[in-house]
Formats: C-alpha cells, structure tokens, sequence
C-alpha cells in the first residue's frame, strides 16, 4: 500500500524489471485533493491491479488525478503510463526527448522542459532538465523536496550507458542539484534520502573516484577496451557485475577523450 513520505507526496513501490539489487521502482502520487502520477512504471499484471487500486483508492476518498509525469523513458519507469493515461483519461506530460523515444509505445500529450512548473493543490513543482543518465531526463523541484527520478538511487547505483548517456553531463546535473541545497530526495528505486545534498555529493565523489581510476588503469596498461580496464578500475565491483560496469567505463572513456585525456582507434583506447 501507498505511504507518505513528506506532506502531500506519497509513494506505492511497484516490482518491475529493474537494475539488480534494486527490484521495485517507487510510483509517488503527488497532491492531496489534487495528484499527479510520477512513474506508473510496472509492465507486471498483479501490480498494475495493485496501482489501479490505489489510485481508485484515492478517486472514492474525492481525489481526483491530474496527469501522469514520466522522469524519462527507460522500460522500468513507464510500464503502466499508457494503461493508466487510458484508464482515468489523463494526459503524459514528459519531456520533448522523451516524448520522441517513447513514440508508438507510450502517447505523451504534453511537454515540459527547464522552467516549467507543475501545479497541484497550491503547489508548484518546478521542472528542471537534467540530462546525462537519459536524454529527456527531468527533476522535479518544489522548495527543499526533489524527485529525481534516476539521478541517484536509495539502493543499488545509477547506470551511465553510453548508447544514451553522458557522463559529463550527468555529473554536471549532479553539481546542480546539490548546489540547490535539496532537504530531502525522493529516488525511483529504493526510501527517501534525507539529507538530500550530500547524496548528490557523494555521487559526484565516486564518479570522479572512478574516473581517475580509469584513467590510471589506462595509462599503466597502455592501449585497452573498457573491458581490459575492469580488473583494475573496478577491482571492488564483483565480477557479476562486469557487463554493466563495462558500460559505465566505456562512458567513462568517451568523457576522458573528450576532454582531451584519452583518445581512440576504434574500440581501443590510450591515454594521452
């Protein structure tokens, strides 16, 4: 069952296809007399009849649902955003990026970008674009409280993939966020993380941690793929783990030759 997690912000944790350890990603119902739905994200038939009963739950207690807000596109975020657009005849309101690369999946009626603003019972939550995880990834803001979506986790980590992601960017947004000063941080997987600022923090640490061990594994170790890297960069990650972390390295790589610290021929890398 749904719970609150900060005044008029409650949360209903659904099972879906996620990143291991994480298992659940959190639907918030956002309002009181007023709600909007951020992630209605289950594929799963039983869950998908739990979040029907919990937003029927709220309609016969006169609440009435406003819209459903995706944070970005990927499949354990969505999964029941089109059945419940359907079903209580409310709009999607993503970002125009992801807009594009839910087309034919998922119908998103209304766009939102940096400085919009979301409003419901008197509230207003500010959008802010924060890209780098996915290309239309959004955060949303009302004073102290940020939902973000997959910008940090309450468990389990965040995957930089470099078919859509930019590590660069990624740590910007990170920079951003916690220049804000956010109280408390409501994550798609995983509670509530409170103090919000040095979460955010402690993720930028780790990935400039990462960054310069790549770096070092490949100056010591001369022309590599990201998968050469993995015994040295990622020497405190179980070897279970290597297919993901060998992503994360490759995005890794591409932000290092960018800036001008590495370079390439073809899959190989060398520092420079």
């Amino acid at each position: 069952m749904e719970h609150e997690v900060s005044p008029g912000i409650s949360v209903l944790p659904l099972q879906t296809p996620t990143l291991p350890p994480a298992t659940h990603t959190n639907c918030y119902f956002v309002g009181t007399s007023r709600f909007f739905i951020v992630e209605p994200a289950t594929y799963d038939a039983d869950e998908r009849t739990k979040l029907f009963s919990a937003i029927d739950r709220w309609i016969s207690n006169g609440r009435s649902p406003t819209a459903v807000v995706l944070t970005h596109h990927h499949g354990d975020h969505v999964g029941s955003a089109q059945a419940v657009r359907d079903r209580y005849e409310i709009p999607v309101i993503a970002h125009e990026n992801t807009r594009a690369l839910l087309e034919g999946f998922v119908s998103v009626d209304e766009l939102v970008g940096e400085g919009s603003t979301l409003e419901v019972d008197g509230r207003a939550f500010e959008v802010l674009f924060t890209p780098g995880h996915a290309p239309g990834h959004i955060t949303l803001r009302d004073r102290d409280i940020m939902i973000v979506g997959d910008m940090v986790a309450g468990v389990g980590t965040i995957l930089i993939d470099p078919d859509e992601g930019d590590m660069a960017r990624y740590i910007d947004e990170l920079r951003r966020l916690a220049a804000l000063n956010p109280r408390i941080l409501l994550p798609s997987h995983g509670p509530a993380i409170d103090p919000g600022t040095p979460k955010l923090l402690a993720y930028v640490a780790h990935r400039l941690m990462r960054e310069a061990k790549v770096l070092d594994a490949l100056k010591r170790r001369g022309e590599s793929t990201a998968g050469d890297l993995l015994a040295d960069a990622y020497d405190d990650t179980p070897a279970s783990v290597y297919p993901i972390a060998e992503r994360s390295c490759l995005a890794h790589l591409l932000k290092l030759e960018r800036e001008g610290r590495a370079a390439r021929s073809g899959e190989r890398f060398f520092a420079t």
